[in-house]
């Protein structure tokens, strides 16, 4: 009996130092979220995001620190990008001028790639709680 009562007053001592992390579901879909969020617009037509996974996860702190690992795809080469962004400027001066820095821009952001190219991401991202729940403490 002893041990019951002693069992009854020490659980709200072990339920508060009882610390809850996000599922695995959660983490997953608020990665997804905020690297679509983050993309540009133009971004958006040559680049996906997939096999997004947690491999490990921990606290520091009041943090949740999740390590992940996802792909990068694209679904169109550079020098198709470029191709169509000339085809569209057409003879305009000024457009084909805008042509060459954006291409500049891209080769400096991301350099060469291929249509079909992944490249392998690994990231430590921070979550913290708050009243709505779980969300990403720091951009990716």
């Amino acid at each position: 009996m002893k041990k019951l009562v002693l069992a009854i007053a020490l659980m709200p001592f072990l339920i508060s130092c009882t610390k809850v992390k996000p599922s695995d579901e959660q983490v997953t879909s608020l990665i997804v979220d905020r690297l679509n969020d983050e993309r540009n617009e133009a971004e958006k037509t040559f680049v996906e995001f997939g096999n997004i996974k947690k491999e490990n996860g921990y606290f520091d702190n009041n943090m949740y620190v999740a390590e992940v690992t996802y792909d990068r795809t694209y679904t169109q080469g550079i020098n198709d990008i470029y191709k169509e962004m000339v085809s569209e400027a057409g003879r305009n001066r000024d457009a084909q001028r805008g042509v060459t820095l954006i291409a500049a821009q891209l080769l400096k952001n991301y350099g060469e790639f291929s249509k079909g190219d992944v490249i392998k991401y690994s990231a430590k991202v921070r979550f913290v709680e708050s009243e709505k729940g779980w969300i990403i403490a720091e951009k990716m």
